[in-house]
């Protein structure tokens, strides 16, 4: 029987088409590995490829079949790269996989249409094969693991031999042209002949690596699922499950347990002195269930020592045979941890009851543990108090602003160490407290420890004592009143008594007795605004807006304020501190001289962080330099700067003056150590 290529060319695309079939099997059993999917792929192209070559003997499908047959076979044998290259766990390269068919194509086009040429097309879609067998080769040996290397290098041998018979037919049409497809020569029927066998070895080869890989990947599980059986914390063994006997343990099995294989596990595990039924118990569970999970188990070991486990046990199968698996894990040092923890509890209870201040634990908005002071403060029982919401019991007007500060804590932003709230009681009286609280981890989950403490009775003191201090502002601003009034008629009388006057004298002692009067009103006024220092609470304050707000009052042109404080730092001092910058610039202007800048700015010193205010004018004069905050030191009254000295006593800030460089006056306010902050 002759051969001719219409005959290998069907050959080649049944072979193929079987080849399909079977790595289609291998894919549905292997979905997870990309190498199979891609040679599935690359092999579906292929048959397409030439089972299209066939259409060429129809005159109306020849363009067509021609480009459509050479062109899939060259993405086929691509695919076959891909696949070999992700099976192997490394990328294609992709410019290569997207270059050659892309060229082949646009040559395959020129030698058709532009210029028609058989034995053109025949040398490229030949070079384009053996160029792809050649990566595929080079990804094979380059790449290969150790324990698939003899596959891979057959797989590479037959590649290469592919290779060899295309660059071979490539030659030989560069000097004897071919005059089509089928003609039946010797080089068209090797060709064909190698492609027949060398497509049937490519898949049985590339099925051999994947079984090889298996295997090889099966053994590493093994290995490792041994050396975990061995070499884990826990005492592990296998048993079969009709007659409870031992046929593996692992290494704790037969050190720790002292164990024996061959026997059951009541007699191979000695160390279990007392059982109680409960070894038939577990395997009554095993055969019913086919698990049974964290049963505690006390044994005692050789040398008295006292070892107390959790047994959880599968079953399963093997070679037809129920067996089961049994891990008993140490919990000894967790047992005793267990019982210092319930012994420290103990205590923590009987401190937290005996607590003079009201412990709470808050989680989810609700009361986890209360003690015996809060139930006093609310008048509720702590059975009733635990379980409910906190807010249940805050005075409405409150509750926004606790709610608020509880959220703040888990979101770590600031908030105050300490703050005031009141609370409900029974029967709709009304307490004051003070709460501090931390973020702690109760059952695992977040949840806040907060500390409230009864300040009713101080609240009361407070509040007496401002009802105190308004009576008292209001008979010292009657009193005030009254005497300027009268100092404002003397200084009249004093005004018109010298109009009359020419004796020098006379007029000089005028002139005396109505600056002791401006004085004295002076004086007066300033008790009008020392008054009020320390009434209100002291609050944050935006820095930088505290200097802005006094420039206005700087003459526009000739001095320039500048604000060099951070825009979002804040400072602690009570609400009368804008007086302080007020004070200060207004001396600097005043008495300044000839001045043309006033700086304020945050340095860090010895004691932290300190707000700096500094000026280019004539300085401070030597016999005021260090006393300029005592009471009455000073070219006027003398009270400005020691006022604004008593403004930030009351947050703890200190302000001294300091020897400017150069020329100048210097003042650094010092605030306590958490009197400055970012805001927000």
């Amino acid at each position: 029987m002759e051969l001719d290529g219409r005959t290998l060319v069907i050959a080649v695309s049944l072979i193929t088409i079987l080849q399909v079939a079977v790595i289609f099997i291998y894919y549905h059993l292997n979905r997870g590995n990309d190498g199979v999917r891609w040679w599935l792929w690359g092999s579906s192209v292929f048959s397409l490829g030439f089972l299209s070559l066939l259409l060429r003997d129809a005159p109306s499908m020849y363009e067509i079949s021609l480009l459509a047959s050479n062109t899939l076979i060259v993405l086929g044998m691509m695919g076959h790269y891909v696949a070999i290259s992700r099976f192997l766990g490394k990328r294609e390269v992709l410019w290569v996989v997207v270059a050659v068919p892309l060229l082949t194509v646009a040559m395959l086009g020129l030698f058709t249409y532009v210029q028609e040429d058989f034995s053109a097309r025949t040398l490229v879609v030949a070079s384009a094969l053996a160029v792809i067998s050649y990566l595929v080769v080079m990804r094979l040996v380059r790449e290969r693991p150790p324990t698939i290397a003899f596959s891979c290098n057959a797989l590479a041998a037959m590649y290469t031999f592919l290779a060899v018979i295309l660059m071979a037919r490539a030659i030989y049409v560069v000097f004897n042209p071919v005059e089509g497809l089928f003609t039946n020569g010797w080089v068209q029927i090797s060709l064909f002949l190698s492609m027949l066998a060398t497509s049937f070895l490519f898949s049985f080869g590339f099925i051999i690596m994947l079984n090889q890989s298996l295997v090889a990947e099966v053994s590493q599980v093994r290995d490792r699922m041994e050396l975990i059986f061995n070499t884990g914390p826990d005492v592990a063994f296998i048993s079969r499950l009709d007659d409870d006997v031992v046929v593996q343990g692992n290494e704790n099995f037969h050190h720790l347990c002292k164990g024996r294989l061959g026997v059951k596990v009541a007699e191979a595990v000695e160390a279990i002195r007392k059982d109680d039924g409960l070894r038939g118990r577990v395997l009554q569970t095993l055969r019913e269930d086919g698990r049974v999970d964290s049963i505690e188990v006390e044994m005692l070991l050789e040398g008295g020592e006292r070892f107390v486990g959790t047994m959880s046990a599968r079953r399963f199968s093997d070679a037809g045979t129920d067996l089961a698996i049994n891990v008993i894990r140490d919990i000894t040092g967790r047992k005793a941890a267990e019982d210092l923890v319930k012994e420290s509890e103990r205590k923590y209870r009987l401190l937290v009851n005996a607590a003079s201040e009201a412990v709470v634990v808050a989680q989810d908005e609700r009361l986890k543990l209360v003690n015996p002071a809060l139930a006093a403060i609310t008048g509720f029982s702590e059975e009733e108090l635990i379980g409910r919401p906190f807010l249940d019991f805050v005075h409405p007007d409150d509750r926004s602003m606790i709610l608020e500060n509880y959220n703040k804590r888990f979101r770590n932003e600031s908030l105050p160490e300490r703050y005031d709230f009141r609370v409900l009681q029974r029967g709709g009286g009304v307490r004051w407290a003070e709460v501090s609280a931390i973020v702690i981890t109760w059952e695992g989950r977040p949840a806040t420890l907060n500390f409230i403490t009864d300040i009713t009775d101080r609240k009361q003191a407070e509040q007496a004592l401002k009802e105190s201090n308004r009576k008292l502002n209001l008979l010292s601003g009657i009193t005030r009143h009254d005497i300027s009034n009268q100092l404002i008629a003397l200084s009249g009388r004093l005004e018109l008594l010298g109009s009359g006057i020419g004796d020098p004298k006379a007029l000089e002692h005028i002139s005396k007795a109505q600056a002791s009067a401006e004085r004295i009103y002076a004086m007066i006024q300033f008790t009008k605004e020392y008054e009020n220092v320390g009434v209100s609470t002291p609050r944050w304050h935006n820095l930088s807006d505290l200097v802005n707000g006094e420039v206005e009052d700087v003459p526009q042109g000739r001095i320039k304020v500048i604000n060099d404080i951070p825009a979002d730092l804040e400072l602690y001092a009570d609400p009368l501190v804008s007086k302080v910058f007020h004070n200060l610039i207004s001396n600097a202007v005043k008495h300044g001289g000839d001045l043309t800048q006033i700086r304020f700015s945050i340095e860090d010193g010895e004691n932290g962080r300190a707000i700096v205010c500094e000026d280019d004018g004539v300085g401070i004069p030597e016999e005021f330099r260090g006393r300029l905050f005592n009471r009455g030191v000073g070219r006027d009254h003398g009270f400005g700067l020691f006022l604004s000295r008593e403004i930030l006593l009351i947050t703890g800030i200190t302000i001294h003056d300091e020897r400017a460089t150069g020329r100048g006056a210097r003042f650094v306010m010092t605030p306590p150590v958490n009197g400055l902050r970012a805001a927000g």
